[in-house]
């Protein structure tokens, strides 16, 4: 609607030792969507990154390749110490997000498993978001409840912020509810709500509302016959054998279980 774009990162658990990953992520998304646009837009990219980053555009072709496409080849950088390397690559960082954060062209950035991000980017959203000379930017950030105490640095920028007076919004993901649920099975079955609704009652008590294990165990279903697709009748499914199954008390038993289930030479590559 604001022309504006929206680009995703995500944050690896075995990547914590990797500065600003899932940001690099977000931002190759976001010169990947220039590419596509008319060589006239991209010709004024191509200026307005230029002026922006001026000398230290190697820096940003570095940790995003394909941003010479825009703005070609950069000249190399003078050797810097450890402090003046850091302060030039956030300062040359900033100058290239204010690019595409104005107000005929906005910017969301979401940055999922937050928990699992490096200092660098903690202290780079921290500058980011503080900076008052960066405008019409909007970060979404997800990280797991459970697992904040693992990044103290996050609870602590998180309160920061509110502090600061920066408006920040925080939204609770719990279970999904039953309505939920009928909906979505109706959905996929390609059925009423009503005779969606006592296998979604069903499968909501053995899976406890989480989405993700909702999803898995009917995957789990359709893999042991109990749900099968008949061209001349649509879905059906066998009620009261999937009332009798033991359900797994976890997701992680789930897919362990999932997992065991292949033949051995599948479970070798696996490994």
């Amino acid at each position: 609607e604001k022309r504006g774009y929206y680009i995703f990162g995500k944050y690896d658990q075995f990547k914590r030792d990797v500065p600003y990953s899932g940001l690099i992520q977000a931002l190759q998304a976001l010169v990947k969507q220039i590419l596509t646009e008319s060589s006239e837009k991209i010709d004024l990219w191509r200026k307005n990154l230029i002026a922006a980053l001026g000398p230290n555009g190697k820096i940003i072709t570095n940790a995003i390749p394909a941003l010479e496409l825009i703005i070609g080849e950069q000249p190399p950088l003078p050797e810097l110490g450890p402090e003046g390397s850091q302060n030039r690559f956030v300062s040359a960082f900033k100058n290239f997000i204010t690019v595409f954060a104005r107000r005929e062209h906005p910017i969301v950035i979401f940055l999922d498993d937050l928990q699992w991000a490096d200092p660098a980017s903690i202290n780079m959203l921290e500058r980011l978001m503080l900076d008052r000379e960066i405008r019409h930017i909007f970060i979404i950030g997800a990280y797991r409840e459970n697992e904040l105490n693992n990044n103290p640095r996050l609870l602590r920028l998180i309160n920061f912020l509110k502090e600061s007076g920066i408006p920040v919004s925080s939204i609770n993901l719990g279970p999904v509810s039953r309505g939920n649920f009928i909906s979505l099975l109706k959905d996929i079955l390609k059925c009423t709500a009503e005779e969606a609704l006592p296998l979604a009652d069903l499968i909501y008590d053995k899976t406890g509302g989480n989405p993700f294990f909702f999803i898995q165990f009917l995957k789990s279903l359709y893999n042991g016959h109990l749900i099968k697709y008949k061209p001349d009748r649509g879905w059906e499914w066998d009620f009261d054998k999937i009332r009798s199954m033991e359900v797994t008390e976890n997701v992680v038993q789930l897919m362990a279980e999932k997992i065991s289930s292949l033949n051995p030479e599948s479970i070798e590559v696996l490994k």
